[in-house]
């Protein structure tokens, strides 16, 4: 069983992928140059890991403020 904090150890190694990954996606999502599906895919990837950034934040906060109160 994984504890919160080997997940966020997990999650922060792929950070910086994950951050490129989003802003090609948002450029995608904001261009012209392919179909409305393809940009709506793009809009609908740069969310998701928007989404996952908050749940890491929120992980880390209880993970930090549970440690603190030890």
């Amino acid at each position: 069983m994984q504890s919160p904090q080997e997940l966020l150890h997990l999650m922060s190694t792929i950070a910086e992928p994950c951050e490129s990954i989003r802003r090609k996606a948002v450029d995608m999502a904001a261009g012209n140059e392919e179909p409305a599906d393809m940009r709506q895919a793009s809009a609908d990837l740069a969310a998701t890991i928007d989404h996952m950034f908050e749940i890491a934040r929120y992980m880390l906060k209880h993970t930090s403020a549970k440690g603190s109160h030890a």
